[in-house]
């Protein structure tokens, strides 16, 4: 026995300082890596558990809940849940909350559907408005300008209306001219004279009457001065 002792080899494991240290710090890279990886699947863990209560609380129904059909939850016949009271919640009731929800739900898109049509609406119609307005203080203004005129020219001179409003139907027919009718009383008689445009100067008059009364043969015309 004492010679099968001697035989036995006999290992002796030395480690330098360099060995020592390497040792160390490989134990404690491992060490972190444990950490860290404890670390993620805690923090996994309680983002789901903090979904499901947060799920559970605002009423979502859990995976095993019992599913109703849409004919159950409107006759809310025969179908009960265990709340989290330790009560039982009747199919009747749970039809009635969804349905509440789901209308309640649906009347809020209308109601925001149908104050965003109307605000178009209304946009769309208070651009026309304000486009009317312009045109009308537009029209305004060109009839002040026309107003302001002190010169016109006369076509003719009338006592009776309907011949000075015959000859006014024959200028703008055969012509394309405008006119308009200005009664006057001359001597203690009635008249109705037919005249052209109004006119700031008396320039302008016979610029108007050179370029498009002459051209269309309208060589009795005058200019004269409104009253």
């Amino acid at each position: 026995m004492r010679d099968m002792e001697r035989i036995k080899p006999k290992y002796n494991v030395t480690l330098d300082n360099k060995q020592i240290v390497m040792l160390i710090i490989s134990s404690i890279v491992i060490l972190v890596l444990v950490f860290i990886i404890g670390f993620v699947l805690g923090k996994n863990t309680g983002i789901k558990e903090s979904q499901l209560a947060s799920a559970s609380s605002q009423g979502s129904m859990p995976q095993n809940a019992v599913v109703f059909t849409q004919q159950t939850m409107q006759s809310g016949q025969g179908v009960t849940q265990p709340s989290e009271e330790g009560g039982q919640v009747t199919g009747e009731t749970q039809g009635s909350a969804v349905t509440r929800t789901t209308a309640g739900t649906s009347h809020t898109e209308l109601t925001f559907y149908k104050s965003l049509t109307n605000s178009r609406k209304q946009k769309k119609t208070e651009k026309k408005q304000v486009k009317k307005a312009e045109k009308k203080i537009i029209e305004k203004k060109k009839t002040v300008r026309a107003e302001r005129g002190k010169f016109s020219i006369q076509c003719g001179a009338f006592r009776e209306k309907s011949q000075a409003e015959r000859l006014g139907t024959e200028l703008k027919n055969k012509y394309g001219l405008s006119s308009w009718l200005e009664p006057i009383t001359s001597q203690g008689e009635r008249l109705f004279r037919v005249k052209i445009g109004h006119f700031e100067t008396r320039e302008q008059a016979q610029a108007y009457q050179k370029q498009r009364l002459l051209p269309k043969g309208l060589r009795n015309c005058v200019i004269t001065v409104d009253k």
